[in-house]
Protein backbone atom coordinates (compact mmCIF):
# COMPACT_ATOMS: atom_id res chain seq x y z
CA UNK A 1 0.00 0.00 0.00
CA UNK A 2 2.86 2.37 0.74
CA UNK A 3 4.39 1.84 -2.69
CA UNK A 4 1.02 2.37 -4.36
CA UNK A 5 0.56 5.61 -2.44
CA UNK A 6 3.99 6.88 -3.47
CA UNK A 7 3.42 6.01 -7.12
CA UNK A 8 -0.02 7.64 -7.19
CA UNK A 9 1.38 10.71 -5.42
CA UNK A 10 4.13 11.07 -8.02
CA UNK A 11 1.63 10.63 -10.86
CA UNK A 12 -0.69 13.20 -9.29
CA UNK A 13 2.09 15.77 -8.97
CA UNK A 14 3.18 15.11 -12.55
CA UNK A 15 -0.39 15.50 -13.82
CA UNK A 16 -0.78 18.74 -11.88
CA UNK A 17 2.47 20.18 -13.28
CA UNK A 18 1.47 19.16 -16.82
CA UNK A 19 -1.91 20.87 -16.40
CA UNK A 20 -0.34 24.07 -15.02
CA UNK A 21 2.14 24.39 -17.89
CA UNK A 22 -0.44 23.49 -20.53
CA UNK A 23 -2.88 26.08 -19.24
CA UNK A 24 -0.18 28.74 -18.92
CA UNK A 25 0.12 28.75 -22.71
CA UNK A 26 -3.41 30.17 -22.91
CA UNK A 27 -3.33 32.40 -19.83
CA UNK A 28 -1.18 35.18 -21.31
CA UNK A 29 -3.21 35.66 -24.53
CA UNK A 30 -6.43 35.60 -22.51
CA UNK A 31 -5.12 38.23 -20.09
CA UNK A 32 -3.90 40.44 -22.93
CA UNK A 33 -7.21 40.10 -24.76
CA UNK A 34 -9.10 40.93 -21.58
CA UNK A 35 -6.95 44.01 -20.92
CA UNK A 36 -7.24 45.23 -24.53
CA UNK A 37 -10.98 44.61 -24.51
CA UNK A 38 -11.53 46.54 -21.29
CA UNK A 39 -9.47 49.45 -22.59
CA UNK A 40 -11.33 49.46 -25.92
CA UNK A 41 -14.74 49.33 -24.24
CA UNK A 42 -13.90 52.16 -21.86
CA UNK A 43 -12.68 54.31 -24.76
CA UNK A 44 -16.03 53.92 -26.54
CA UNK A 45 -15.39 51.21 -29.15
CA UNK A 46 -18.78 49.57 -28.54
CA UNK A 47 -19.53 45.95 -27.85
CA UNK A 48 -18.80 44.53 -31.33
CA UNK A 49 -15.66 46.66 -31.74
CA UNK A 50 -14.44 45.58 -28.33
CA UNK A 51 -14.91 41.89 -29.18
CA UNK A 52 -13.10 42.29 -32.50
CA UNK A 53 -10.19 44.24 -31.01
CA UNK A 54 -9.81 41.89 -28.03
CA UNK A 55 -9.94 38.79 -30.24
CA UNK A 56 -7.36 40.22 -32.63
CA UNK A 57 -5.06 41.16 -29.73
CA UNK A 58 -5.33 37.74 -28.10
CA UNK A 59 -4.70 35.94 -31.38
CA UNK A 60 -1.72 38.16 -32.10
CA UNK A 61 -0.10 37.45 -28.74
CA UNK A 62 -0.79 33.74 -29.03
CA UNK A 63 0.64 33.58 -32.55
CA UNK A 64 3.62 35.90 -32.11
CA UNK A 65 5.06 34.49 -28.90
CA UNK A 66 6.50 31.22 -30.33
CA UNK A 67 8.11 33.09 -33.22
CA UNK A 68 9.72 35.55 -30.83
CA UNK A 69 11.32 32.95 -28.60
CA UNK A 70 12.46 30.45 -31.26
CA UNK A 71 14.99 32.68 -33.09
CA UNK A 72 16.51 33.80 -29.80
CA UNK A 73 17.10 30.22 -28.71
CA UNK A 74 18.61 29.33 -32.07
CA UNK A 75 20.91 32.36 -31.98
CA UNK A 76 22.16 31.49 -28.49
CA UNK A 77 22.78 27.88 -29.47
CA UNK A 78 24.65 29.01 -32.59
CA UNK A 79 26.87 31.26 -30.46
CA UNK A 80 27.51 28.49 -27.96
CA UNK A 81 28.42 25.99 -30.69
CA UNK A 82 30.26 28.49 -32.85
CA UNK A 83 33.68 26.89 -32.84
CA UNK A 84 35.00 23.39 -33.10
CA UNK A 85 37.37 22.77 -30.15
CA UNK A 86 39.50 20.32 -32.14
CA UNK A 87 39.84 22.73 -35.05
CA UNK A 88 40.53 25.67 -32.69
CA UNK A 89 43.22 23.67 -30.88
CA UNK A 90 44.87 22.79 -34.20
CA UNK A 91 44.88 26.43 -35.35
CA UNK A 92 46.29 27.68 -32.04
CA UNK A 93 49.65 25.93 -32.49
Amino acid sequence: MLALGLVLNALGIGLFCWAIFSLAVYALPFYVALSIGMTAFQSGAGLIGTLLIATAGGKRVHGVRPTQTAPRQAKISRQANDGNPIRDRANAT
